[in-house]
C-alpha cells in the first residue's frame, strides 16, 4: 500500500531483483527466468542453430537443406491454433501448465533421441527435430501469456519485467551460442541436444512446481470458454487454417522431386497468406499482407552459404574453410550483438520517426549490406587483400544490426491498431505473416540455387558448384527493393509517437466472413420483403 513514490522508494532499496520479485511474486520471476532466459535464451541457442548441421550430414542438396529448414521454422506459426487451443480447452481444469508440461516432455524425450542417435533416418530426425521446436514455439507463447496477465495486474513495473526477460535471454542466448561451436566441434552436431537435456528438465520441474499459478477452473468455467472461443468464428477459422496449412506444408517436404515440394509449399503459403488476410478489417490486412511481402520477396540462400563457408579442402579447395567454433560460435555470437545494437538504435530512431521511414530504411539498408556477400562468395574480398575471417564478421555485424528494423515496426502498429481485447490474436497474424512470408522466401531460394546450378550437399570436390553462388547473392541483394512501392499502399502514416488510428471491437473482423453474414442477412431480408 501507499503511493507510487512511497513504492518505488521500497523498490530503490530492495534491489531490481528484489522489486521484480514484489511487484509478481517469486514464482512468475522464476518463470520467466526458467522460460525466457534458460528455455528461449540458452537451450534455443543450442538446439536451433544445429539444424542445418544435422541435415548436412544426410548430404542434401542446398535447396533441399533449407526448403526443410523452413518447414521446421514454420511450426511457429502454430502459435495462433495453439493459443485459441489452450484457451478452449482447459485440461483438468488448466489452461496453460497442463499443455506446457506435455510439450517440454515431449521435447526432452526428443532431444535425448537425437542426442544418442536413435531413429537416425531423416523422416524420424525431422519428426523429432520439429517436437523440439514444438516445445519452444509452446514455452515462448505460454509464458508470454503469463506475463500479459502480470502486466495487467502491475502494469507499472512490466517495463522491468520485459527488461529482465529479453536482457537475460540476450545473455544466456549468448552463452548457448559461444557453447555450441566447440561441442560441435568435438563431439559432432547432434550432442548440443544433450547439454539441453538438463536445462530441460529443470524447466519441466519449474512447471510442475507450480510456477504457472493457474487457479483450477469449474466445469462451467472450462463451458464458458468453450463457448467464447466458438463464438468468435474468425479467431476460430485463422486457428483452423493455420492449422491445416502447416500440415500440407510438412507433407509437402516428403515429395520426392524439389519442383513439387517447394513449390507446393510456397503456393500453400500464399493461399494461406490470402485466407488469413480476409478475416480482419482491410486496414490490418494490408500491414499483414506487407510483412508477408517483405520477407517473401527476400529469397534464402541459407543452405548454399553453409557449405560454401564450412566446406574443407577435400570438398572446396578455394574456400574459407572456416571451423564449425569460429562459424557457429563467433559469427553467431557477434549477430546476437549486433542484434542488441540494432534493437537499442530502433528504439530511439522509433520516438520520433514515422513508421514508412523506418521501413523503408530497413529495406535499402539490408539489401545494400547483402552486396557483401556477393563479394565473398566471388572471393572479391581475397583479391582485395581482406581476410575471410576480417570480412564476414565485420558483414554479419552490420547484417543482423539491421534485421530487428524489418519486423519491430510489425509489433509496433499491431499494439496502436488493435482493440485491447484481441491483441494477442492480432499480434499472431502479424507473426504468421512474416513466417508464411519465409516459407515463400525459402522456395524462391531453393529455385533460384537449382537454377543456377548452386547444388552443393558437402561430398568431395564440389566447388565448382559454388561457381554462380555470387549470381544468386545479387539477386538477393535487389530483390527486397520491391517492397518499396508497397510501403505508401500498405503502411498507414504516423509513428510510435500517435497518428494511427485503433480498431474497435465491432470492426476488428470487418472481413470477407463478415460480409457474407451481413450480404446472407440481407439477401434472405429481401427474400422475405419479396414474398410478403
Amino acid at each position: 500500500s501507499g503511493t507510487f513514490e512511497e513504492k518505488e522508494g521500497v523498490r530503490s532499496k530492495h534491489g531490481y531483483l528484489s522489486s521484480l520479485v514484489r511487484d509478481f511474486g517469486c514464482k512468475h520471476v522464476l518463470l520467466q527466468f526458467s522460460m525466457q532466459h534458460v528455455n528461449q535464451g540458452f537451450m534455443y541457442q543450442l538446439c536451433y542453430s544445429t539444424i542445418q548441421y544435422i541435415l548436412a550430414t544426410y548430404h542434401l542438396s542446398s535447396p533441399v537443406l533449407q526448403m526443410l529448414g523452413a518447414i521446421l521454422d514454420n511450426i511457429w506459426c502454430l502459435k495462433l491454433p495453439l493459443g485459441i487451443l489452450s484457451d478452449a480447452c482447459p485440461v483438468m481444469g488448466y489452461n496453460k501448465g497442463p499443455y506446457l508440461l506435455a510439450s517440454l516432455l515431449l521435447g526432452i524425450l526428443c532431444m535425448l533421441g537425437l542426442g544418442f542417435g536413435f531413429l537416425t533416418d531423416l523422416w524420424p530426425t525431422m519428426l523429432m527435430l520439429g517436437s523440439v521446436q514444438l516445445m519452444f514455439t509452446v514455452a515462448d507463447l505460454l509464458s508470454q501469456a503469463r506475463f500479459n496477465e502480470k502486466a495487467q495486474e502491475c502494469p507499472r513495473g512490466s517495463a522491468r519485467l520485459m527488461g529482465f526477460m529479453l536482457g537475460g535471454l540476450l545473455m544466456l542466448g549468448l552463452a548457448g551460442q559461444l557453447a555450441l561451436g566447440p561441442i560441435m566441434d568435438k563431439l559432432g552436431p547432434r550432442a548440443p541436444y544433450l547439454f539441453a537435456v538438463v536445462p530441460g528438465v529443470f524447466n519441466l520441474l519449474v512447471v510442475a512446481c507450480g510456477c504457472m499459478e493457474e487457479t483450477r477452473k469449474s466445469k462451467a468455467e472450462c463451458a464458458e470458454d468453450w463457448n467464447r472461443v466458438v463464438s468468435e468464428k474468425a479467431q476460430l477459422a485463422a486457428g483452423i487454417i493455420m492449422t491445416v496449412s502447416i500440415g500440407v506444408m510438412c507433407a509437402c517436404g516428403g515429395l520426392p522431386e524439389l519442383w513439387m515440394s517447394a513449390g507446393g509449399a510456397g503456393l500453400t503459403a500464399l493461399l494461406t497468406m490470402a485466407a488469413l488476410a480476409t478475416l480482419v478489417h482491410k486496414s490490418f490486412a494490408k500491414i499483414c499482407v506487407f510483412f508477408f511481402l517483405s520477407s517473401a520477396l527476400n529469397p534464402s540462400i541459407s543452405g548454399a552459404a553453409l557449405y560454401f563457408y564450412t566446406d574443407g579442402p577435400a570438398k572446396y579447395q578455394d574456400g574459407p574453410h572456416f571451423s564449425v567454433t569460429f562459424y557457429a560460435s563467433i559469427v553467431g555470437g557477434l549477430g546476437l550483438l549486433a542484434n542488441f545494437v540494432g534493437i537499442v538504435l530502433f528504439e530511439k530512431a522509433a520516438k520520433t520517426m514515422p513508421y514508412r521511414r523506418l521501413l523503408l530504411y530497413a529495406n535499402i539498408l539490408p539489401p545494400v549490406l547483402s552486396l557483401l556477400d556477393a563479394v565473398m562468395f566471388s572471393r572479391l574480398n581475397i583479391r582485395l587483400g581482406i581476410p575471410d575471417h576480417v570480412f564476414v564478421l565485420g558483414s554479419a555485424a552490420c547484417e543482423k544490426a539491421l534485421v530487428m528494423w524489418g519486423t519491430m515496426p510489425g509489433y509496433l502498429i499491431t499494439a496502436q491498431v488493435a482493440p485491447p481485447n484481441m491483441s494477442g490474436f492480432m499480434c499472431g497474424l502479424i507473426n504468421c505473416s512474416t513466417y508464411l512470408g519465409y516459407t515463400v522466401s525459402a522456395s524462391c531460394g531453393s529455385f533460384l540455387l537449382q537454377y543456377l546450378g548452386v547444388t552443393p550437399s558437402g561430398e568431395a570436390d564440389e566447388g565448382d558448384t559454388f561457381a554462380n553462388l555470387w549470381i544468386a547473392a545479387l539477386v538477393v541483394a535487389t530483390m527486397p527493393l520491391i517492397t518499396l512501392v508497397f510501403i505508401p499502399c500498405l503502411i498507414p502514416e504516423g509513428g510510435s509517437y500517435g497518428g494511427i488510428e485503433r480498431l474497435d471491437s465491432n470492426n476488428a473482423f470487418e472481413g470477407m466472413m463478415k460480409n457474407l453474414s451481413a450480404r446472407r442477412f440481407s439477401g434472405n431480408s429481401n427474400t422475405a420483403g419479396d414474398a410478403a
